[in-house]
């Protein structure tokens, strides 16, 4: 599904920049005195584009991708025939080059053309006032859909694009009706693209510019005859207090004059029976959704279940075992029974002797001596070598006590 969205977003970013292109391309070479694009140069811009945005995503460099792109110039530049397009063709060739490398820079990430349309509002309201300057039907025609073809086209480049979010932040979510939801959001969208090109129609079929602008021009009738009648009162007020005739068929002709020329009534009656067509038409657009997604949801299968995958470990519970070995953590080690010892000989030795602040160290030692055996030597193999030595022997060295040498810790 991933790759189907970037294939679409793709292929609605290079309509959308085609048609800008052409409508540049044509403003400025009409403003010039020139002609629209022929058929020979609109192939060859498209026909550029297609292999840029394949080029862009076949090359991994820009040293490659610029070559690509020059080979395509001089194709342009040889096989067109008017000297002036090859010119502005090469021009956009270079545009296009620059848009591919940022492209490339990005990461490979597809961004819309524009973040709002306003490239199609400014220029489409350009090339329309030319066109109409002009006097060019057919670059008036042009730019009428091209415009109306580049807002659709953003309206369905921004749903895509906000559809390949909320699929990427509910990757973790099984479950989920995305199809589902998918085709519902995809009706509301086309309702909103069908509002969009029926209010364009109906638009151009009852000539709502020139209703509008009636409508104008009534309202502005209406503030003249309002005008009329305060002026009207004015006098008359004037009139009561200074004792001044006042000439009521004046007023009243004035009125009936203006309501006249301007056909204030029905001028503002078409423009109410336009606006109501247009909006009765909306209306049955919007209630055709309402059932379309209506009918979608009471078609929801509910047996699913909506999980979110966690990767967090699984807690390990408390298990109370029972120790049989005497390898288990060590307790009953020889290691562990040479510390036993000389915890018992020595550290807890100082329970019942306290040494004076006066004694040095023979006088310890001597008093140690006092508590040992006279008649327990130590064996050849450890005569020379004191309880500490043997245990700093098994503690920091090599040292592996076995049997013996713990009966000969506790000899000492």
């Amino acid at each position: 599904m991933f790759n189907w969205i970037r294939i679409i977003r793709k292929i609605l970013r290079l309509i959308y920049e085609f048609l800008f292109i052409v409508l540049i391309i044509d403003f400025c070479v009409c403003l010039s005195g020139g002609n629209m694009m022929g058929m020979e140069s609109l192939i060859a811009l498209a026909g550029v584009l297609v292999v840029s945005y394949i080029a862009r995503d076949k090359v991994s460099h820009a040293i490659s991708l610029s070559i690509i792109h020059v080979i395509l110039g001089i194709l342009v530049f040889f096989l067109m025939h008017d000297m002036y397009m090859k010119i502005i063709l090469d021009v956009v060739l270079l545009g296009i080059f620059i848009d591919a490398a940022m492209y490339m820079k990005r990461g490979f990430f597809i961004h819309r053309a524009f973040d709002a349309p306003w490239d199609v509002f400014f220029v489409g309201i350009a090339v329309t006032i030319l066109a109409y300057y002009l006097k060019n039907d057919e670059l008036q025609m042009f730019v009428y859909f091209a415009s109306i073809i580049m807002m659709i086209d953003y309206l369905v480049s921004l749903y895509i694009e906000g559809l390949d979010s909320y699929i990427e932040l509910n990757k973790s979510v099984v479950g989920l009706p995305m199809r589902q939801m998918i085709s519902i959001n995809s009706f509301i969208v086309t309702t909103v693209i069908a509002i969009i090109i029926v209010t364009i129609f109906l638009a151009d079929l009852f000539g709502l510019p020139k209703v509008v602008a009636g409508f104008v021009l009534a309202f502005l009738a209406l503030i003249r005859i309002l005008i009329v009648i305060l002026g009207f009162i004015m006098r008359f007020v004037f009139g009561f207090f200074t004792a001044a005739p006042v000439d009521h068929k004046r007023a009243a002709e004035e009125i009936e004059e203006i309501a006249r020329e301007e056909s204030i009534l029905s001028r503002i009656l078409y423009f109410v029976m336009v606006a109501m067509v247009i909006a009765f038409a909306v209306y049955v657009l919007i209630r055709i959704c309402k059932l379309l997604v209506t009918w979608l949801i009471s078609k929801q299968d509910r047996r699913y279940e909506i999980i979110e995958k966690l990767d967090t470990k699984k807690k390990k519970g408390m298990v109370k075992t029972h120790i049989e070995k005497e390898t288990d953590y060590g307790i009953n080690s020889n290691e562990q029974k040479a510390r036993r010892i000389y915890k018992k000989k020595v550290i807890s030795f100082r329970r019942f002797f306290l040494p004076d602040r006066t004694d040095t160290t023979s006088d310890i030692e001597e008093a140690i001596l006092k508590f040992t055996h006279d008649d327990e030597e130590s064996i050849s193999s450890e005569k020379n070598k004191t309880l500490k030595e043997m245990y700093e022997a098994v503690r920091y060295g090599n040292k592996v006590p076995d049997r013996d040498y713990l009966r000969k810790m506790k000899q000492l």
